[in-house]
């Protein structure tokens, strides 16, 4: 009705004080924001029909049906179960592509549907070769949907495709794009290990495990061209998005082992050795082979412990080896090698009355992270030392 017309602030100004929430910072408290007084004046004042934001549009619908079966069975010192699940999934999205410079339009919408069904069997068997041994057999066929985010979201509520301005210097736009083709990950996989139970809470074991597989969705950053309305034409844009498709296999070797001492002492300790292969996947036309996503060489954690009826207290080191994170401009990004110990502690005051205590990242560590060698550095992170205390009662 009036658009030049503004409203008085006082009328948007709710009469609930917003303290200072935040902590001892030095900030004022102060009257909220009425977002209903601000609805009422603009259904009053200006015109209702609803003009939605494309970029911040999208639809998604996935319906999904499953059926399973399971026996178990026992003979002898023989146990386990065999089972099969069967699932369909049926998957529409629509979304709309967000460029600035663009007019949003003359954007049609991205429209994609599928319909897909997966076959899912495991069998799981058990030994009992002794009292104290047992061995252990299992074969599956997994499956992992694709997230939400990844289907519908470039970025966290952020439109599907987002390409902004070019760089004046550069002349490079920078982008994300989700990819509405990624499809479910699937795994064959196979487990045997061997379990040695030599007393009262001890156990030596080890695993031998194999994954092959398929679909595996990569983050990419790679340098493409893209319309865009500033230069008549095309501009490079470095584009955030992820692929599927790729296979790829894992397999490797799991070593624990615990023991209780009498007195109250205990350790926890467990290793992991994995070997992967890489996955070719195709970025914007290129075959390139990426390693498997946040899968370590080597990684190992370490606890120790001492425990009563009243008191405990754990420390706890974990380390991984470098491990891919996703491919930039055709090379695999990695994260350095980490290791970050914690200690945590409870003490029981009464039966009912409980304190807790912990130190997570106790070594002030720094995660640091490189491209393609070692010597090409990316980023570091640091989360810092963090305190937490707690109190549990029950009634």
């Amino acid at each position: 009705h009036n658009p030049d017309f503004h409203p008085d602030p006082a009328t948007l100004v709710s009469d609930h004080v917003v303290d200072n929430s935040a902590g001892d910072t030095g900030a004022f408290n102060f009257l909220a924001f009425d977002f209903n007084a601000l609805d009422d004046y603009l259904k009053q004042n200006f015109s209702q029909t609803v003009m939605p934001s494309l970029s911040g549009t999208y639809a998604l619908e996935e319906k999904i049906w499953s059926v399973y079966s399971q026996a178990d069975f026992e003979w002898q010192n023989f146990r386990g179960n065999v089972g099969v699940r069967y699932v369909n999934t049926k998957l529409s999205t629509l979304t709309y592509d967000d460029v600035i410079g663009q007019d949003d339009d003359d954007t049609d919408p991205n429209e994609r549907s599928s319909d897909g069904s997966e076959v899912l069997p495991s069998f799981n068997l058990a030994w009992d070769a002794t009292e104290d041994l047992v061995v252990r057999f299992a074969a599956a066929r997994t499956m992992a949907r694709v997230s939400y985010s990844d289907l519908s979201q470039a970025e966290s509520y952020g439109p599907p495709v987002n390409i902004n301005s070019p760089d004046s210097w550069t002349g490079r736009g920078t982008g994300t794009s989700v990819n509405t083709g990624l499809e479910p990950m699937l795994s064959d996989q196979f487990d045997l290990g061997i379990e040695w139970y030599y007393g009262d809470g001890s156990a030596l074991g080890a695993t031998l495990f194999s994954k092959d597989i398929s679909n595996l969705p990569i983050s990419t950053v790679e340098i493409v061209e893209r319309e865009h309305d500033c230069c008549n034409g095309s501009i490079e844009v470095e584009m955030n998005t992820k692929v599927g498709g790729g296979d790829a296999k894992s397999e490797g070797l799991e070593l624990f082992f615990q023991h209780s001492f009498d007195n109250g002492f205990g350790i926890l300790t467990n290793y992991t050795y994995t070997d992967t292969s890489t996955s070719e996947v195709s970025t914007d036309g290129q075959k390139t082979e990426a390693e498997i996503p946040g899968t370590a060489k080597h990684q190992y954690n370490v606890s120790v412990y001492f425990e009563n009826d009243d008191f405990s207290v754990r420390a706890s080191y974990n380390w991984k080896d470098d491990r891919a994170n996703g491919i930039h401009q055709g090379y695999n990004l990695y994260t350095k090698d980490y290791g970050q110990l914690d200690v945590n502690a409870s003490y029981n005051l009464t039966d009912a009355l409980s304190f807790t205590a912990s130190v997570v990242n106790l070594t002030e560590e720094i995660e640091e992270g490189y491209w393609k060698q070692s010597n090409r550095f990316t980023y570091n992170q640091y989360s810092g030392r963090r305190f937490y205390l707690g109190a549990n009662y029950n009634f």
